[in-house]
């Protein structure tokens, strides 16, 4: 009978500790000391709490309610704030409960996400040294979210806040990193820089279930095989969802060498879409900015070697599809032999002048190289026109124009003579007499000398461009 008494006993210790525990007023891992909130528009904070529990939230001047549902979740939203470069204390209280957070700037947040190239640490990449070494900056903060995939959406991630320095910085998105430091360079406030990316996954894996069809994309690493990271909506699932409604400012998005290596690029445009719009409406935030990297040129993929190609045609046509978006060029800083180039310093340039000039209203300047725009068939010759001229068009080494082919309606492809005229490109073989079909840099390893007078590169396409499905 006492052994009896004391299990019973037992076991209603361990409910109503069971009970506490889930009664304890929690706040999202996504706030922690030195985090950075949104400037200039609503901030949520959410947590947990016992289902009825009254909330207050507190910073600055600003102070709000919230009630925890049934299920003991509450969120409450702080009203719009300027940036400011003073830091404050987010106080969160229910009952005799609080939870306070120090060290707290309002910026402009940006999150980061992709694979391999935005993993990318600051050390493998070029004057690793010098910019770490500069790199004890205050008003710039970093949160690495840990690499937790899920098969369920998850309530939290993994990691804090931390300020810049040159000891945090090392483990830090190289890309990420530079983007955010030249904001901060031109805008003068404090900027947060959120690092959500795995090395090697596919674009389905960072896209929620329901936008997954039953396309063999979809199907690359089906549910239950021993690479969690690589599976579809796993990653969404375990490392988006969880930052979901953190307000930001918009995305930089660095990923597409595993569909390519998989031959999965002929849809990406569409994807991408999908995973796009699918974030935004979580976000509750509008078409907020799509920032994206064109992959660079790489000689060494496992697919056919016009596999990337057809990527940087469909990232092309991304552009077109997706609301509020743009891509920084790269088709000049890539490494043959390196599908990691280590120029990530100026990728972060390229775009952080695009957030300036598309986000920021900075004064107007060129922030694309020249794209394919229309096409009219001379006699023997194709004259190219093109988007993002800037001040001109240009051979980047003063040589002739490469990586121009051209053919007749047999198909045959022949390296074609190509000239700059004016803003468009004249392009004719005395091999085709009446062309009817144009490549330009159609190979993994092309590296085109087309670009314009502000030193952005050309994109590649084809001629005719193929029909969108």
């Amino acid at each position: 009978m006492l052994k009896s008494r004391c299990r019973w006993f037992a076991l209603a210790v361990i409910v109503c500790c069971s009970r506490g525990a889930l009664a304890a007023l929690t706040v999202a891992s996504m706030f922690s000391d030195h985090a950075v909130l949104q400037a200039d528009m609503p901030v949520p904070v959410w947590g947990r709490a016992a289902a009825g529990a009254k909330i207050t939230v507190t910073f600055a001047s600003a102070s709000v309610d919230a009630t925890a549902d049934d299920s003991g979740k509450w969120r409450a939203t702080l009203p719009a704030m300027h940036a400011s470069k003073d830091a404050g204390e987010l106080v969160v209280k229910s009952g005799d409960e609080s939870k306070k957070f120090s060290d707290i700037l309002v910026g402009e947040v940006w999150l980061g996400s992709g694979q391999s190239n935005m993993v990318l640490t600051m050390p493998k990449t070029s004057d690793a040294d010098k910019y770490i070494a500069q790199g004890d900056n205050p008003q710039i903060r970093l949160f690495i979210v840990g690499r937790v995939p899920s098969t369920d959406p998850a309530e939290n991630v993994k990691g804090e806040w931390v300020v810049c320095s040159p000891k945090t910085l090392p483990p830090f998105s190289a890309v990420l990193y530079h983007f955010g430091r030249n904001l901060n360079d031109q805008l003068h406030v404090p900027i947060g820089l959120i690092d959500s990316a795995v090395g090697g996954t596919p674009i389905q894996a960072w896209m929620p279930a329901d936008t997954l069809g039953p396309s063999p994309a979809t199907q690359l690493n089906p549910k239950g095989v021993a690479v969690p990271a690589l599976q579809p909506d796993h990653l969404f699932n375990g490392m988006i969802h969880p930052l979901i409604p953190y307000a930001i400012r918009g995305v930089v998005w660095y990923q597409g060498e595993n569909n390519v290596q998989q031959g999965d690029q002929s849809q990406y445009a569409h994807d991408l879409k999908l995973m796009v719009d699918a974030w935004r409406s979580r976000w509750h935030e509008g078409d907020f900015p799509f920032l994206f990297v064109q992959l660079p040129p790489f000689g060494k993929y496992r697919s056919v070697r016009t596999a990337l190609p057809e990527m940087w045609e469909q990232q092309t046509r991304a552009l077109t599809m997706i609301q509020n978006s743009a891509m920084a060029p790269t088709g000049d800083l890539g490494e043959l032999d390196n599908i990691h180039p280590k120029n990530k310093h100026e990728v972060g340039r390229r775009l952080s002048r695009i957030a300036l000039v598309r986000v920021y209203g900075k004064p107007s300047e060129v922030i694309e190289g020249p794209m394919y725009k229309s096409h009219e068939i001379e006699g023997s010759t194709i004259r190219v026109h093109f988007t993002g001229v800037g001040s001109g068009l240009k051979s980047r080494d003063d040589k002739p124009l490469t990586n121009f082919e051209i053919a007749g309606a047999d198909g045959a492809f022949v390296p074609a003579d190509a000239k700059i005229d004016g803003d468009d490109v004249v392009v004719s073989s005395d091999k085709v007499k009446d062309p009817t079909m144009l490549r330009f840099a159609w190979d993994e390893a092309a590296v085109p000398n087309l670009e314009n007078k502000e030193g952005l590169p050309a994109t590649a396409f084809r001629i005719p461009q193929p029909e969108i499905h």
